[in-house]
């Protein structure tokens, strides 16, 4: 039997009818707002209107953020950069609302601290559809602590260790890294790497896999972490477990 989208969202995303899982929603449109809590109270949902002072009141961490690519005082790319600036929302899989579906505003999107986008405008129809996907899409699957050399990754905190040090990573480079530590000196092409992360091959191009190698280097590099993956020409991507990181 097939699923309405409302019982779709319960069985996918709710293991404890006591407990709710926090989402965030940056938007202007207060009927959007009502009608998100009507049609999807399974969250327990924050709201942010691009009019309010301050994104600090977020006391809970959200799982997701959806967030409008124009809001009245900040556009929606400043307040990516916002979200995944602050401890609260750090590690959210946010899902932004571009304007139309072109290569220069995805890749604007994504270099902003995105993981996913849709072609706006956002409607309450396009955040359920976005979220009638495998749970697995937005969380890690829970496996035991995996290490290399120095470099440890827990899954289940959803944390990166290097010397010790904690890294901060997006979910969309997390899962990446994760991956290839516990795949190295193995090539991966960036068809493949799209599906490990958990996305729609059909909706991502390959070159947001570009992107999001671009942002996780950046973030091992201002960690003093030493480049550990290496691009393999016409192929994708290799991590390299004979590195100096990993001696």
């Amino acid at each position: 039997m097939k699923l309405a989208h409302s019982d779709l969202l319960n069985h996918l995303w709710i293991t404890d009818m006591h407990i709710k899982q926090t989402a965030l929603l940056c938007c202007a449109d207060m009927i959007l707002h009502q009608l998100t809590i009507d049609r999807m109270p399974q969250f327990d949902w924050i709201f942010f209107d691009g009019l309010s002072e301050t994104t600090n009141s977020i006391q809970h961490r959200p799982i997701f953020c959806f967030v409008d690519w124009l809001l009245p005082e900040i556009s929606g790319l400043a307040l990516c950069r916002r979200l995944r600036d602050m401890t609260v929302t750090r590690n959210a899989h946010i899902i932004m609302a571009i304007e139309q579906n072109d290569n220069d505003a995805r890749r604007r999107a994504l270099k902003a601290g995105a993981d996913d986008y849709l072609t706006g405008p956002l409607t309450i129809d396009k955040m359920i559809e976005r979220l009638a996907l495998p749970r697995k899409n937005f969380e890690s699957a829970v496996i035991p602590p995996v290490s290399h050399g120095e470099i440890e990754i827990d899954n289940a905190a959803f944390l990166v260790r290097y010397r010790g040090k904690r890294l901060s990573l997006p979910p969309n480079e997390f899962r990446l890294l994760a991956h290839f530590v516990q795949h190295p000196d193995r090539a991966f092409s960036r068809s493949s790497l799209i599906a490990i992360v958990g996305k729609d091959k059909e909706a991502i191009d390959d070159r947001t896999v570009d992107v999001w190698i671009g942002r996780l280097r950046k973030t091992l590099k201002q960690n003093g972490v030493p480049d550990p993956i290496r691009s393999v020409r016409s192929v994708g991507y290799v991590f390299d477990g004979t590195g100096p990181m990993l001696q």
